[in-house]
């Protein structure tokens, strides 16, 4: 049975050191709906924890590690998430609006309806993610790995895809606007077996890339 937090002052208590929950170990508890805003998270395990409904707004929380968690419904505005780790990780309706995300590795896990507003992902890998429904707005995805992802019903509204790897991935469902994608990488049939050269060639994508 998983421990069960319902204030914040008890888990530092608990699992923080010299007041602070950095680098705290905090697997297989339940902290659902606590409210960490403003707090540095950085490098903590959340590893097989009921994390859900919370709030990290501003937190730091680079270099975190996540398996097998459930944060879905968490509000990350503006948190600093660089080079975070996710696997297996239920993140459904988070909102990570003004994040830094540069560099996170977010890996067969779920993002569905998710918001990443005005976020930074560039360099991420969400290779196996689902993100049906999710929304990019105003958000860089330079360079960054979406192999084999669900994008179904997915908006990138004015988003910088240049660079992007969308191999295996399904396009047709999803909706691009004003969108940058000079260098993004789509494989499947003739002519689409290498790089996008203009957005001109991104409105005529045909509908499933599935090559290696």
């Amino acid at each position: 049975m998983q421990e069960r937090f319902t204030d914040i002052k008890a888990l530092i208590e608990a699992y923080g050191k010299e007041g602070s929950l950095h680098d705290a170990e905090l697997r297989f508890l339940r902290l659902d709906g606590l409210d960490f805003s403003g707090m540095d998270l950085t490098h903590v395990n959340l590893s097989a924890s009921e994390v859900s409904n919370c709030k990290f707004d501003g937190c730091a929380m680079g270099r975190t590690f996540t398996q097998d968690a459930d944060l879905s419904g968490c509000s990350f505005r503006n948190a600093n998430l660089h080079d975070s780790f996710f696997q297996r990780v239920a993140l459904n309706k988070c909102d990570f609006s003004g994040c830094d995300m540069g560099e996170v590795q977010m890996l067969v896990s779920k993002a569905k309806k998710a918001i990443f507003e005005q976020t930074n992902l560039i360099d991420s890998e969400l290779t196996g993610t689902d993100l049906s429904s999710a929304q990019f707005l105003r958000s860089s995805l330079k360079n960054a790995v979406l192999r084999a992802t669900d994008i179904d019903k997915v908006v990138f509204d004015t988003c910088d895809l240049r660079g992007a790897d969308f191999r295996k991935s399904t396009l047709h469902s999803a909706t691009y606007r004003s969108v940058r994608t000079e260098g993004a990488l789509f494989y499947g049939k003739s002519p689409w077996d290498g790089a996008v050269a203009s957005e001109d060639n991104w409105r005529d994508l045909l509908p499933t890339f599935d090559g290696e």
